[in-house]
């Protein structure tokens, strides 16, 4: 998001809006439905700033696609043996669609169970969210209309952390 403060702090509906539209032509509702959890975090405030995400369940849940669980490593980078383990279950696939999300999703919660012995389901109030990660995914590197996500940018988002540019 070009538009988005560089130092991560006074994120406004405005800003998301903005960024998302011109990032990833992400219509206005649907990136405000997305900062809309995040604003409950500063109340009464029309701003947030990045690192009051980081909340255990709130972005950050046991089971990340990406990141290893709080138990593990409380910092929330990257972690490339977490993702390339998620993206494992995909085989040798090039494009991931509900199903495949779905199956992988699982399959990965259900091993960071059985390794994290503080291991923690999603609160019901977070479910939203968690699905919402899987169809942003299929939605953003997808093609318009269809719920299936091309692989490569998929990893090129995760392993990067930006989107990867036309061309």
């Amino acid at each position: 998001m070009a538009s988005s403060p560089h130092d991560g702090r006074n994120i406004t509906t405005e800003i998301v809006q903005k960024g998302f539209k011109d990032a990833m032509n992400i219509d206005e509702a649907l990136s405000e439905a997305a900062v809309k959890p995040a604003l409950e975090l500063n109340l009464g405030a029309s701003f947030i700033n990045l690192n009051m995400l980081h909340k255990h369940n709130f972005v950050e849940h046991d089971g990340s696609l990406s990141r290893r669980d709080m138990y593990f490593d409380p910092s929330n980078r990257f972690d490339k043996k977490t993702f390339d383990a998620f993206i494992a279950y995909f085989g040798g696939a090039t494009t991931i669609n509900i199903t495949t999300i779905a199956n992988a999703r699982a399959r990965h919660a259900l091993e960071m169970n059985r390794v994290n012995p503080s291991f923690t389901t999603l609160p019901e109030s977070a479910i939203p969210a968690a699905t919402g990660e899987c169809a942003f995914l299929l939605t953003v590197f997808g093609s318009p209309g269809t719920l299936v996500a091309n692989r490569a940018y998929v990893r090129f988002f995760f392993r990067n952390e930006r989107l990867r540019l036309a061309g």
